[in-house]
């Protein structure tokens, strides 16, 4: 609440271990981050003076360092990031100038380093959950200004189009998404009112949407992801503190518990 962050944080789940990697060059903090080609992506978010940023980096693990990448088309924060086919996509968010719900959708290549712009978005947002899956991009719930959205978008890299697919059953901001077994896992998040935990389950291949066991703690902008095809729940706001603690879902018990168990991978 009172100043943006640098540091960065990496979770072994061998070891059970947190520690700290070198920081990034800039504060920031309402940005979504991804991984392309091994390497970690930040791009855009707020500084906490009001100003949407326009600047990158990426993160190289080998030498624990970040170093800038090519500044965005706009400024802009509470964007999705995601990547796909070899390049990396930041889609919808918010501007310095006081649009909440942007439907710009700008790529970059690391080839040539460079962004340019793919087809707009159908319904402006900001604060979506975005990943990729089967060869398509989400982008998934958000806010249209301040109004909690449950409409999700499909787009498709082939032909450069937006779909709109089945939409959520709960409309939520601050969403986490992760992908396991070849479906989306969408939790937590802001519906208007309150943080919640409820999760939903998107099976492409039927184009629904199906609720899920619950999350043990409300968590908005929350990390949500997959490893060794476990879900995890890290951090994340609850409505009144910041969330250091992390849960665990198990999708044999369809349950979320607090993460204690050390996995063995």
């Amino acid at each position: 609440r009172e100043e943006c962050l640098r540091t960065v944080e990496c979770y072994d789940p061998q070891k059970d271990t947190w520690t700290f990697l070198a920081p990034m060059r800039t504060p920031r903090a309402r940005f979504q981050m991804a991984v392309l080609m091994g390497q970690l992506y930040v791009v855009g978010g707020s500084n906490g003076h009001s100003d949407d940023l326009s600047c990158g980096e990426m993160y190289e693990p080998e030498i624990d360092d970040w170093t800038p990448v090519p500044e965005l088309r706009t400024n802009r924060c509470n964007a999705g990031v995601c990547a796909l086919n070899g390049k990396l996509y930041i889609v919808g968010g918010s501007d310095p100038y006081g649009q909440k719900g942007l439907k710009n959708c700008d790529v970059f290549d690391p080839v040539t380093k460079s962004w340019t712009s793919c087809a707009p978005l159908n319904i402006r947002r900001h604060q979506s959950a975005v990943c990729e899956l089967g060869g398509y991009l989400y982008i998934i719930g958000g806010a249209e200004s301040w109004n909690c959205l449950n409409s999700v978008e499909r787009y498709n890299p082939e032909n450069n189009t937006w779909t709109l697919m089945a939409p959520m059953n709960v409309a939520r901001r601050g969403a986490g998404v992760a992908v396991r077994d070849g479906k989306l896992f969408v939790s937590g998040g802001f519906d208007g009112s309150h943080a919640v935990s409820c999760m939903e389950m998107y099976d492409p291949a039927r184009n629904e949407w199906r609720m899920m066991g619950s999350m043990t703690t409300p968590r908005s902008n929350a990390g949500i992801t997959t490893v060794a095809n476990t879900i995890y729940a890290v951090g994340g706001f609850d409505g009144n503190d910041f969330l250091n603690t992390v849960e665990v879902y198990n999708p044999e018990s369809n349950e979320w518990s607090p993460y204690t168990k050390i996995y063995t991978f």
